[in-house]
């Protein structure tokens, strides 16, 4: 074998081993699009032009159908089992229902398309009539409008609960300038789950200027936050019970929220605020 020959097999070994090094660093390495210095896996720059990035461009029926994205590892639809969590596409597809999308980014969770644009969802229960509880009451008086009330989650996530509460003490007796004292439990209960806030209020009247100054409404605030599935029904009910009858001179009634004179109905706020 010539000399020139044994030279010409070493220089193939070296390119091929120079080539094979070259191909194990490219694949490790990060990827510039627009740079030669990326600074991440995948670092894409704008540029002269200001180009953007066009994600894939898909139609979906609802959040929880994956199809029709598949994953091309094996070409099956997304699955429990097969799909490839953080997969992203955008949605140009618009449909109602409790899993409805709008056009915007989601991305695959494994289960449910996440959408990426904020969804907004509110909903409000006022009780709808006075209601007045004797202080010799022995349990929970459901108030009127507020009790057996529900909604059906739109979205999967986290749903801010409030209750406002208004507690007045009833009418004294005017002519011996009596003061009325009466405190309880405001109770709402979300899912079978009791959350309680205390108050109290006063009454009196002013023999000096003839006024009766009653039910001196106080507000309470209950403050809850629920995770929810889409779909799934929430149950609420406010409620209250005078737990003490303690007034200071005459047995008042405990007056719940009223549509007149200084007090306000009770009510229950729902709103959703995300994942």
């Amino acid at each position: 074998m010539s000399l020139t020959i044994i030279k010409l097999k070493a220089q193939v070994k070296i390119a091929c081993v120079m080539f094979f090094l070259f191909i194990m660093n490219t694949l490790n390495a990060q990827v510039g699009l627009g740079t030669t210095t990326p600074n991440a896996a995948l670092d894409v720059v704008a540029g002269a032009n200001n180009y953007g990035l066009l994600m894939p461009r898909v139609v979906l029926t609802a959040t929880n159908v994956a199809a029709p994205v598949k994953n091309p590892a094996t070409g099956a639809f997304l699955t429990n089992t097969v799909a490839e969590i953080g997969t992203m596409v955008f949605n140009t597809n618009t449909t109602a229902g409790t899993y409805g999308v709008i056009p915007g980014i989601y991305f695959w969770d494994g289960v449910n398309w996440v959408s990426q644009v904020h969804r907004y969802f509110d909903a409000k229960f006022s009780q709808n009539s006075d209601l007045a509880i004797a202080t010799s009451a022995s349990t929970y008086t459901n108030i009127p409008n507020l009790n057996a009330k529900s909604f059906v989650a739109p979205y999967t996530g986290k749903y801010s609960i409030i209750f406002t509460g208004y507690l007045g003490a009833g009418t004294v007796d005017i002519n011996s300038a009596k003061v009325g004292f009466v405190e309880g439990n405001f109770k709402l209960t979300v899912n079978g789950t009791d959350y309680k806030k205390y108050n109290h209020s006063t009454s009196f009247y002013n023999s000096d200027t003839m006024v009766d100054y009653l039910e001196l409404f106080n507000e309470t605030n209950i403050n809850t936050t629920i995770s929810l599935t889409a779909g799934q029904t929430c149950n609420l009910n406010a409620s209250y019970w005078g737990i003490a009858d303690d007034n200071i001179t005459e047995a008042n009634s405990h007056v719940i929220g009223k549509s007149t004179a200084l007090g306000n109905f009770c009510e229950i706020n729902v709103t959703y605020i995300g994942r």
